[in-house]
């Protein structure tokens, strides 16, 4: 419970002795009136009846009067205190039972309506705890709205953004996929040039270079004895040669047969035109490898470079 709360109760506490206090000075009042109107003899013998009643014990219980000016009925009052009782002539005996019945009808009041101001408080707490909770969940759900709302907003932006992306795909997939259709027909076009036409026409000039080398070189090493050789090896001359003496002619001689010293001479020249013919095929090949090569390389240095070239212009 509240400071505030806890003055206003004793206020309305102090406002209620205020209201018992003057309910008694009535009360008093009327009993004086009842008994003798134009003079109280209590103030006199009040010491002396009191002695005598509790000598005496009282004898009976005063029954309620229906000249009383309180309604004692609608509240349930406790047990009768020990000095009620007295005897009905007893003024002062009598306005105090009455007395003690009005305070503890008025407790029973102030309890009650202690117990209902209480309810009270906590239902007005309850109220206002229930509409502060009902403001938050507002705020709650306006703040959860506000960000979903953001949250869809950022969702259609990135599919807006991904169907823009598919787009500039496509888009730059067809250049793309006809640039590399060319790039790569134009590339097999020059290796079928490269292999149909310069890679052959390099070879039949290489081989004629050869050729023209290999009968230079003939005819520088072997001069003479590469001629003599060749008559040698070549077809012999034979002339027929007749006996005198008889009526037909001798058989056939060879003319120029060579002689047996000479035979070893054309087989040293036969070895050395061989060897000549094989360091010539070997000199030949390596010549059309390496004529092959650099072409191959700088076909492919081009083919790079014109890659490299689509690419970025691409």
């Amino acid at each position: 419970m509240k400071l505030w709360e806890v003055r206003r109760l004793s206020g309305e506490g102090f406002v209620a002795d205020e209201s018992a206090r003057k309910g008694f000075r009535e009360a008093h009042g009327w009993c004086s009136r009842a008994s003798s109107p134009s003079e109280s003899p209590l103030p006199l013998h009040r010491s002396k009846r009191l002695r005598s009643l509790e000598e005496t014990g009282g004898a009976h219980q005063p029954e309620p009067s229906s000249t009383l000016p309180f309604d004692v009925s609608m509240g349930r009052p406790s047990a009768p205190p020990r000095f009620l009782n007295v005897s009905p002539d007893d003024n002062l005996g009598r306005a105090i039972g009455q007395l003690a019945l009005v305070l503890d009808r008025f407790k029973g009041k102030i309890r009650s309506y202690t117990s209902k101001k209480g309810s009270e408080i906590l239902s007005a707490a309850r109220e206002g705890q229930q509409e502060k909770l009902k403001v938050v969940y507002v705020r709650f759900r306006e703040e959860v709205d506000r960000h979903l709302v953001d949250c869809r907003g950022s969702l259609e932006d990135l599919e807006a953004y991904e169907e823009e992306l598919k787009g500039n795909i496509d888009r730059q997939s067809t250049p793309l996929s006809l640039s590399l259709s060319l790039s790569l027909s134009l590339s097999l076009s020059l290796l079928f040039f490269f292999f149909t036409i310069l890679l052959p026409s390099a070879i039949m000039a290489t081989h004629q270079r050869a050729t023209t080398y290999l009968g230079t070189t003939c005819r520088h090493t072997a001069g003479n004895r590469c001629s003599s050789l060749s008559e040698d090896v070549g077809v012999m001359g034979m002339r027929p040669v007749g006996r005198p003496g008889l009526g037909r002619s001798d058989p056939p001689r060879a003319v120029n047969a060579p002689h047996r010293g000479e035979e070893p001479r054309g087989s040293a020249h036969r070895k050395l035109v061989l060897q000549l013919e094989e360091a010539m095929e070997a000199q030949l090949a390596d010549a059309e490898a390496r004529a092959a090569r650099k072409r191959m390389n700088g076909l492919k240095g081009a083919l790079r470079e014109w890659l490299t070239d689509d690419g970025a212009s691409n």
